[in-house]
């Protein structure tokens, strides 16, 4: 197995001193004396800013800063004390030198790593790359095995992010308990249920406004006749294949979209359709679905665009 990767510890101990004479260098850290002077005011201990720090780092190196940071923010903020927290979480992650050993095993074949890592509480973030010839999805899950064989008080989770630097990546490992809850709340099953009528609706709004003047014109000829019934009955078997066309296609983005998700094993929230109404034969503007976790990585967030596109423009 190739040596475990360096750590960089980006916290200083909580008895350090914090006075402008301190070993602590503020400029080193990218802030003046002043604003390390407002934080320790505050409570904010050195190696609370050192860890602040050390997430700036990070993010810094990301492609995109802000999804990296809304993915291991609940995970490192939080047991600084950044973040009052009522309950103790009691999971862990694995030691570092092991998270690292499972990172690096297989000979580098999964991930190769480079420069130091950062060690955070309850998030370890390494520098490398995907050995080339290794798809990232195969590489993630052979990771993600290696690292639930290490799991004892929690359930690490693994995270693919890319970099600036082009044909590197960022590799993170979480626990389960600080990402999003993968539960499908009431109101949102509640909002599907409501736009799916309205969506149903809008594709017949040509039928609402058509059969009307066809019963009228029936009605005044023989009022008692079975004409009219007639007429409602021609009008919506010639409406309902636009219908059915309107939401197959619909459907089909959907399907593809959620078998792409469940091949990552990325949880969805039920589609929300957008009813096109008043706009006749129109029916549907498409459908949204609310991702209810982090993707593991970009190819993940590719297949599941392309997953919804392709077959929807195949049906249509």
């Amino acid at each position: 197995a190739a040596p475990a990767a360096a750590v960089a510890e980006p916290v200083l101990e909580d008895d350090a001193p914090r006075s402008t004479t301190s070993t602590f260098n503020a400029r080193d850290m990218g802030i003046s004396e002043e604003e390390a002077n407002a934080l320790r005011g505050a409570g904010v201990s050195d190696s609370d800013i050192r860890q602040v720090q050390a997430l700036r780092e990070v993010a810094e190196q990301a492609a995109d800063e802000e999804a990296l940071l809304r993915l291991i923010a609940v995970a490192v903020l939080p047991n600084r004390g950044l973040i009052q927290q009522n309950n103790t979480k009691s999971d862990s992650l694995p030691a570092i030198t092991g998270a690292s050993d499972a990172v690096t095993a297989n000979s580098g074949q999964d991930f190769v790593t480079s420069g130091s890592a950062y060690a955070f509480d309850r998030c370890y973030i390494w520098k490398g790359a995907v050995p080339a010839g290794q798809l990232p999805a195969q590489a993630l899950a052979n990771i993600q095995g290696r690292a639930d064989n290490l799991a004892k008080l929690g359930k690490p989770e693994v995270f693919l992010t890319p970099m600036k630097e082009d044909g590197k990546s960022l590799l993170v490992m979480l626990l389960d308990s600080d990402l999003p809850s993968k539960e499908v709340e009431g109101w949102q099953w509640a909002a599907f249920v409501l736009l799916s009528i309205l969506t149903l609706f809008a594709c017949n709004a040509t039928s609402f406004a058509v059969v009307p003047a066809l019963t009228k014109a029936a009605a005044m000829n023989d009022p008692n006749s079975d004409e009219v019934i007639n007429m409602v009955t021609i009008a919506l078997q010639q409406l309902l294949p636009c219908t059915g066309a309107i939401m197959a296609t619909v459907t089909a983005m959907e399907t593809g979209r959620r078998a792409a998700a469940a091949k990552y094993n990325v949880n969805l929230s039920p589609p929300f359709l957008l009813p096109a109404w008043p706009l006749a034969s129109v029916g549907s503007l498409g459908a949204v679905s609310r991702r209810l976790g982090p993707v593991p990585s970009k190819e993940s967030e590719v297949a599941m665009a392309l997953g919804g596109g392709l077959p929807g423009l195949l049906v249509s």
